[in-house]
């Protein structure tokens, strides 16, 4: 059985039941029994909303939650970077699991480890460039870029600002009002 570890390192145990798609039916509207429907489909919405994501691995966790007496929101605080990523990995590791062993339905399971395989490609991608000095390097530049625009926007609007203060020369009188 899948399994991830929160940020406050309680263990969770993912599994992907009948009970499972009849909650996500009732409470999320969504059916985990038809992955590649929609549009989005299903599956990429998971990858792409992230708060769908957090509640659908509610929903699949929510026998647990309830066991102790966790609510949605306190569930969704102990998801953050790497227990959120393993969460999701779980999730889909027992979604295929159900297709493939519950179901013997090989190409949904297939497609749902794809879909699994191309979001750690994803996240090993993303972590490579971000650590690579090339990134570090145009981050620098960019950086230097704007604070150099920015400096030039303040400069302007300093003069600007003292020019708006400076006289605009002798002011009229006015003729005094014979009363």
């Amino acid at each position: 059985m899948a399994e991830f570890k929160d940020a406050k390192g309680d263990r969770w145990q993912v599994a992907v039941t009948g009970g499972t798609i009849k909650r996500a039916l009732d409470l999320l509207k969504v059916d985990l029994g038809q992955p590649l429907a929609g549009k989005p489909p299903l599956l990429s919405r998971f990858d792409i909303d992230i708060a769908f994501k957090v509640d659908l691995l509610y929903v699949v966790c929510m026998p647990q939650a309830d066991e102790r007496e966790i609510s949605d929101l306190q569930f969704a605080e102990r998801l953050e970077g790497d227990s959120l990523y393993a969460a999701s990995q779980a999730l889909l590791a027992a979604w295929a699991d159900f297709f493939r062993r519950g179901l013997r339905q090989e190409a949904t399971a297939r497609a749902i480890e794809k879909e699994q395989e191309a979001l750690r490609a994803v996240f090993e991608v993303a972590s490579q460039t971000l650590a690579s000095e090339e990134f570090e390097g145009a981050t620098a530049r960019e950086l230097a870029r704007l604070k150099s625009k920015l400096k030039r926007s303040l400069n302007r609007l300093g003069r600007s600002a003292a020019s708006s203060r400076r006289s605009p020369g002798p002011t009229p009188r006015s003729e005094p009002s014979a009363s």
